[in-house]
């Protein structure tokens, strides 16, 4: 069965930087935007984005590889919730890739409680890309996530590297497994 069911889970906006008037920032309207593994848009959509970013989309194609999971073996919507960032505001039944800022992969771990699996910012679009036309990706992505599951508690395992990210927008240390393996949680 065809279906198309990308779904509008939450109306945002990012910083865009408008370089033709000297790097002015304003406010694009932006979606977080759900997506089902068994769409077969949405299925064909989550594909694409890796081969977009790249090599240094390296958690895409993981959040890829377990949406095609899912939507093959027939539990996706169980546990797992997958969630981009876009630019495109309407349409949403046919997500384009290229207007994908962020994607994120979340799971229910208990009664109200909520990991992020998964969160990657498209790699153009970093903070530290001097080239980037966005701002705050990663924070408008985050800051979406913490509205769906407001009742839940959320956690998440940070890498050394985006510890300080994590930090910034609200989360604590629970534990440090050593190596690249920090868990966290959303202070309440």
């Amino acid at each position: 069965m065809i279906t198309f069911k990308a779904v509008k889970a939450d109306d945002t906006s990012v910083m865009k930087i408008n370089s033709k008037y000297g790097h002015i920032i304003t406010r694009q309207p932006a979606v977080l935007a759900e997506m089902s593994p068994f769409s077969q848009s949405d299925s064909c959509s989550m594909k694409k984005i890796p081969c977009i970013w790249g090599n240094k989309g390296v958690d895409a194609h993981l959040i890829a590889d377990c949406f095609e999971f899912a939507g093959d073996n027939g539990y996706g919507e169980v546990d797992s919730r997958y969630f981009v960032l876009t630019e495109q505001t309407e349409n949403l039944g046919h997500i384009k890739p290229v207007k994908v800022l962020g994607i994120t992969q979340t799971s229910k771990r208990g009664k109200n409680k909520t990991n992020i699996d998964y969160m990657q910012v498209n790699p153009f679009f970093v903070y530290n890309n001097p080239y980037s036309k966005f701002l705050n990706v990663g924070t408008t992505m985050l800051d979406s996530i913490k509205k769906i599951f407001a009742k839940d508690e959320i956690t998440l395992y940070s890498t050394k590297s985006a510890l300080e990210f994590f930090k910034k927008n609200g989360f604590e240390i629970v534990k440090d497994f050593g190596v690249d393996d920090i868990l966290m949680k959303l202070k309440k």
